[in-house]
């Protein structure tokens, strides 16, 4: 069960670390910093991004402090 949760940690990890880096990346590349709808853009998908990976990270927390097994969405088949 550790051996699960930890592999679930560290892949919800570099996929955070894409998500957060990689598409604001893309979204600045390809909107002009210079324009406001661009960092509207970028702080909007950050902040809603973020926490949205915040929620299911204490939700993976609190079922390992459970006991209990817990698969992340989208990354539940990761071996």
């Amino acid at each position: 069960l550790t051996r699960c949760h930890v592999r679930q940690a560290f892949a919800a990890s570099l996929m955070a670390a894409l998500l957060l880096a990689g598409v604001p990346a893309l979204i600045a590349l390809a909107g002009d910093l210079d324009q406001p709808g661009t960092w509207m853009a970028l702080l909007l998908y950050f902040v809603c991004c973020h926490a949205a990976l915040v929620l299911l990270g204490v939700l993976g927390l609190a079922r390992a402090l459970a006991g209990k097994p817990y698969t992340y969405p989208l990354l539940g088949g990761y071996r």
